[in-house]
Formats: structure tokens, C-alpha cells, sequence
């Protein structure tokens, strides 16, 4: 293979390099990305319990820091706040009664009298200080025979019960309220998960309420982002990849979001599994609804974008990733209204990063457009990473290869003479000539125009020069070994004899290379 077409061999496969590993990519996740993701995605559990009730929820997070800190949604943690504590402890029993009463009452409220052992089924459901009360209520003759006879009685005492007693609870009995905020992570067995405490909660915008300047409330502008610090680091898990900026997304954008969707907690066996679900950019322009009193002050509500990637309850908190594994943003909620479906949005990741500034977190890379966008292809993937050493070998042997053919033609490249050579080392290559002639043969030092590779060529071989005025080339043998040829015929020349010849004529060094002669003043 001569050395045009090995270069032109060189560069297709380079070429196609790229094009499969970077713009083949599209619109799915590598294998070493997607466990990277997986790996840095937890379970935000916030649990609740008040003597014999217990509640809560979850939504889901990500690593960040020196592994030791996880972000995700103010509404996912909210309940677990301690300096909420008795304002959720009233809302938690509140809720809790109504359910517990309304569903007893629901069952015997049309059955006229009921009986001592059906009010035993409810006194086992109750809180067990309120239980207690209501026994000590029964102790009272008139009241027992009303609650057992008369089903208004028992509705009012029910309503008395839902308004009055969350309030005296969490005043009297607040200490017997427990908020317990942990995070679960994946093992190598999906099939189970470890817990981690939860130290505190450095930063949640339904606490603080303050971002950028002591005017703007963020939980009014729709922010909804906590920072949590972890009892211990992490340290089987990953970070995440890097944050990309709003700079970076356009719509239609492959996305990926992450998580711990709560309808999959159907399937126990799919409790502590990362799901990811896939979806594209709708729009990057869109800003939380905010109070019309903010709207009027000038204020936008916290930056979005709206996605079409599944976003279910337990989603909460979690990432929204690029097809290189970056941050975009954090799934915070979902359309919930008939008839639309897959409408979700996600704030923009670049809300955090001054967030976590502050808390001196150190921040991930963050990548925005200015930055050198293909090269992440470095870090997305460790598989891709023996590719990338392929292609530097590959693109080394292309520089080397045009370097070392351009310095074996030292010419004169304002010349409009000539040696197209056809057959040989340089096949394929139009070289220009001096007027005042070059040397063709195999050593450097001696010969203009070398031919390193080819044996029968002697290492200053001939030379080649053109009368401007005969219009000829002067072609003259140097004393080869091999000798030097002219015409299809192949004639030999004398050494050291200069020979006149007319342009295209056909010239052969040694017995394996071969050029024409060509002038193009004329044209």
C-alpha cells in the first residue's frame, strides 16, 4: 500500500472512531455511565412515628461532595425537619385520625347501636395516649351509653377529637414524636439495599427561605432544593459525573431521569433498584409559577425544564442526566391532571452550584458551552477509554506518516513543473520541481525528492531539471546501480549523459518507480 492510500486508510478509521463512539451514541446511555448513575443515586426515606402510628414517605437523591452529601427536594425531607417538628406532628395526626376515624365511623355509622367490642377495634387503632383518654371516657356512664347508642354523638366526638388533639399532642407530647431521615443505597445484590443516617439537613429552601438577597423567598419562587449531610461517607458508591449547565441543553436533548418511582415498590423485589427512565428536553425556557406579589416585584420563578422522561412520586430529588451522565437538573414534579401525560419539570442544576459554594461542597465538574463538549466522551465511559488510546496511536501514525513523506520533498512548492509518479513509493503524488533541478535517491542528505523505502534505487540516484527555453526537461543518471529509464520502451541512459526530454514523458528509476513529466506553465 503506498503512502497516499495508507494515510487515506488512516483517516477513514479515525474518523469512523468518532463518529461511532460519539455521534453513534445518541440517545442512550453506555454501559459504565449508567452504572456510574445507578451508583450515585440513593433512596431518601423520611420516617414517622408517634407512639403506635407510623408514616412517612420517600423520593429519591444524589451524591455529591466527598460522597458524604446527598441533594435533592425541600418537599422530600420536609416532614423529617426538626425545626418543623410540631407543626408536622399536628398535620401527621390530623391526617392520620381522619383516616383511622373516618373509615371506623364509615363502617358502623348506618348500623344503629354499636357493641363494646367495636369500640375496642377502634381504641387498638388509636394513638395510645389518645386510647387511653377515650377509655377513661367510657368510665363515664352517660358517655358510654351516648357513643354506643348514637352514631351523631360518636360523629361529633370524632370531629372534636380531629381538631382538638393534634394541637394538645404536639404541645404535650412532642417528645414522643420521632422524625427519622435516612438514605438507602444499592449493594452488588439489587435484591437489597444499606442505610445510612441522615446528620442534617445543611440546606433546604423551605427552612432557610433566603436565596441571592434577604427579599426573595424561595419557597414562595417555587425552589425546591435540600442539601443533606450524611452520619458517614459513602464509600462503595459514586459521585455523579459532573453538572451541565442550562448552557449545554437544547430541546429535543436525550434525557434520563433516575430514581426510586414509588408504583414500583409494588414489586418487592424492585424496592431497592434505581430505576431510569428515558425521555427528551420539551422546552429549557420555563419558570415556576411564583406569587403574583413576586411576580409584580420583578421576580421569576426558579428556572425549569419541562421534560417528557417519566416522572413519578418517588422521583422526587432525583437527577436528570445527560447522555453523558451529567447533571442537568432535579426531578421535582409532574403534571397531575387528566389527560396530560408525560409533562414533567426539573429545576435547572445550575440553582445548586452556588448552594453548595457556600456550603464549601466541593462542586463536580460543571460543564457549560463554552467547554470542549466532544471530549467528555473521557469521561462518560471507562469502556470507551482503550478506544481513545486506539485513536491517539492511530492519529499519532497519521502526523508522522504526512510529516515524514513532506520532508522527504525538499522542492521548491512555487514551481509549476512536475513529477506525477505513478507507480512506486510515491504513487499517486504530484511533486513540484525547481527550474534549477532536484536529485531523486534514497539517501536525505544527498537527494531532494527520497525514496527511503525502495531498494533498487542507488542513494543519489538521478537528477531532474527543465530549460526554460527548449521547454524540455534535462534528465541526467548518476551514476546508478541500477539505472535510470526513459519512454515506454524503457530506454536506458548513459550516466553522467544529461538527456532531453519533452513533458509527460514517462521516466524510471530503478526497475519499481515510475513518473511522468509534466509542465504546467502552459495552462
Amino acid at each position: 500500500m503506498n503512502m497516499k492510500k495508507l494515510i487515506y486508510f488512516l483517516s477513514l478509521l479515525l474518523m469512523g472512531f468518532f463518529t461511532s463512539t460519539v455521534f453513534a451514541q445518541g440517545s442512550s446511555l453506555s454501559r459504565s455511565v449508567e452504572e456510574r448513575v445507578r451508583n450515585s443515586t440513593v433512596r431518601v426515606v423520611c420516617a414517622l412515628e408517634f407512639e403506635n402510628y407510623n408514616g412517612g414517605g420517600h423520593g429519591s437523591g444524589f451524591i455529591v461532595g466527598r460522597l458524604d452529601n446527598v441533594i435533592t427536594n425541600s418537599h422530600v425531607v420536609a416532614d423529617c425537619d426538626s425545626s418543623n417538628k410540631s407543626t408536622v406532628l399536628k398535620r401527621f395526626l390530623k391526617t392520620k385520625l381522619e383516616a383511622d376515624l373516618g373509615d371506623w365511623y364509615q363502617a358502623y355509622s348506618d348500623s344503629g347501636p354499636i357493641r363494646d367490642e367495636q369500640v375496642q377495634i377502634l381504641i387498638q387503632n388509636l394513638p395510645d395516649s389518645l386510647s387511653q383518654w377515650l377509655v377513661s371516657q367510657f368510665s363515664n356512664a352517660n358517655f358510654s351509653s351516648a357513643f354506643l347508642n348514637s352514631s351523631e354523638f360518636r360523629k361529633r366526638v370524632f370531629n372534636d377529637i380531629i381538631n382538638s388533639y393534634p394541637s394538645e399532642a404536639s404541645e404535650k407530647l412532642l417528645s414522643h414524636f420521632k422524625q427519622n431521615l435516612s438514605v438507602f443505597y444499592g449493594t452488588a445484590d439489587s435484591s437489597e439495599s444499606k442505610r445510612m443516617g441522615v446528620k442534617n439537613i445543611l440546606w433546604t429552601a423551605w427552612r432557610d427561605g433566603k436565596y441571592h438577597n434577604d427579599t426573595q423567598d424561595a419557597e414562595a419562587s417555587g425552589f425546591d432544593v435540600a442539601v443533606l449531610k450524611l452520619d458517614e461517607p459513602l464509600l462503595t458508591q459514586t459521585m455523579v459525573v459532573g453538572f451541565a449547565d442550562a448552557s449545554t441543553v437544547s430541546p429535543t436533548d436525550a434525557i434520563f431521569v433516575s430514581g426510586f418511582p414509588g408504583g414500583s415498590d409494588i414489586q418487592d423485589s424492585a424496592q431497592h433498584t434505581v430505576s431510569i427512565s428515558t425521555g427528551h428536553i420539551r422546552k429549557v425556557d420555563v419558570h415556576h409559577v411564583i406569587q403574583s406579589d413576586f411576580k409584580q416585584a420583578g421576580f421569576l420563578g426558579v428556572p425549569l425544564y419541562e421534560v417528557d422522561a417519566a416522572i413519578n412520586p418517588g422521583n422526587s430529588g432525583g437527577a436528570i442526566v445527560n447522555i453523558y451522565g451529567e447533571v442537568i437538573g432535579i426531578a421535582t414534579e409532574t403534571a397531575n391532571m387528566p389527560l396530560q401525560q408525560n409533562i414533567g419539570w426539573g429545576q435547572k442544576i445550575d440553582i445548586v452550584v452556588p448552594i453548595l459554594s457556600r456550603l464549601n461542597i466541593p462542586l463536580p465538574e460543571v460543564r457549560n458551552n463554552e467547554s470542549f463538549s466532544w471530549i467528555n466522551i473521557k469521561r462518560v465511559s471507562g469502556e470507551y477509554h482503550i478506544y481513545i488510546l486506539v485513536a491517539g496511536i492511530i492519529l499519532s501514525i497519521i502526523i508522522y506518516l504526512i510529516w515524514n513523506h513532506n520532508r522527504h520533498l525538499k522542492v521548491n512548492n512555487g514551481s509549476k513543473m512536475y513529477l506525477q509518479f505513478t507507480e512506486g513509493e510515491h504513487a499517486g503524488s504530484m511533486i513540484p520541481i525547481a527550474t534549477a533541478g532536484v536529485k531523486v535517491g534514497r539517501d536525505p542528505e544527498l537527494s531532494n525528492i527520497v525514496l527511503a523505502n525502495t531498494s533498487d534505487v542507488s542513494r543519489q540516484h538521478c537528477s531532474i531539471s527543465y530549460n526554460e527555453t527548449k521547454k524540455r526537461f534535462i534528465v541526467t543518471d548518476l551514476n546508478s546501480a541500477n539505472g535510470t529509464y526513459v519512454g515506454m520502451g524503457r530506454k536506458r541512459l548513459n550516466s553522467k549523459e544529461p538527456y532531453e526530454l519533452p513533458p509527460n514523458e514517462i521516466v524510471w528509476v530503478g526497475g519499481h518507480t515510475k513518473f511522468n513529466l509534466i509542465d504546467r506553465k502552459g495552462e
